[in-house]
């Protein structure tokens, strides 16, 4: 009556319980995110770094936006598709407002095809910023409010086919831009969008989808701006840019 007892209590009582729980409990947790309080990493907000290029979490564990880099003699900059930072990999979706706001230094931007947005103001003032390129199968939708504005060095760009807005005064005060290519999605072109840029002489326009040109849209571009469009659209969009602040212009095929 006195042995069987006092064993099998604790056997399975002391044993096997104490094993698991420390196993589970203290090990996996905090492997994988040693200093983050989630096994997802940083909460959204947060800003992490990978070598000289900085970031903004936006989707936790999945997305970030470039916000931008503490190399301040950088004159070429290319935003990556995807970033990795403690293990965790990141999609570079976004371009975060003014992340290059007056940096007078770079010359060349690069932009991954999973960039989705372009932030307000994120490249404006680049006085010295000469080329911009969208990379093959770029997936961006938006061009913010003010996000080329006054970069004075910016002689011509081509606009990959994903966009459908381009913000108010986003390529204002471009001084030296003489030529625009715009891609075949474009729905929106906001209120002086190219407003100031004096040089500008052609607009190529591939989007039969255009409906709204904001106001003052080409005040102060050069005189007799040609606007090149889908041959079926010549007549409509004759009367979607009359009186947008430019003196005078032409619509054709």
């Amino acid at each position: 009556g006195g042995d069987p007892n006092p064993n099998p209590n604790p056997g399975p009582g002391g044993d096997p319980n104490p094993n698991p729980n420390p196993g589970p409990g203290g090990d996996p947790n905090p492997g994988p995110g040693p200093g983050d309080q989630t096994p997802q990493g940083p909460v959204n907000g947060t800003t992490i770094s990978s070598g000289k290029m900085k970031y903004k979490v936006t989707s936790q564990g999945k997305e970030v936006a470039y916000s931008g880099t503490t190399d301040k003699k950088a004159t070429t900059i290319k935003v990556p598709d995807t970033v990795t930072v403690n293990g965790i990999k990141y999609a570079v979706t976004s371009i975060g407002d003014k992340a290059f706001y007056k940096n007078a230094k770079i010359k060349n931007v690069t932009i991954a095809k999973n960039v989705k947005t372009i932030g307000k103001s994120a490249f404006a003032s680049c006085t010295k910023l000469e080329k911009v390129t969208f990379a093959k199968g770029s997936k961006c939708q938006t061009i913010g409010k003010e996000a080329f504005k006054g970069d004075k060095a910016l002689k011509n760009i081509t606009i990959p086919d994903s966009v459908k807005k381009i913000e108010d005064k986003a390529f204002a005060s471009c001084q030296k831009l003489k030529s625009v290519t715009i891609g075949k999605n474009l729905t929106t072109i906001g209120k002086e969008a190219f407003s100031g840029d004096k040089k500008l002489a052609t607009i190529t326009l591939k989007s039969a989808k255009l409906k709204t040109v904001g106001k003052n849209a080409l005040k102060s571009t050069k005189k007799n701006i040609t606007i090149k469009v889908p041959k079926n659209k010549v007549t409509a969009y004759k009367k979607l840019f009359r009186n947008k602040g430019q003196k005078s212009y032409k619509v054709k095929k």
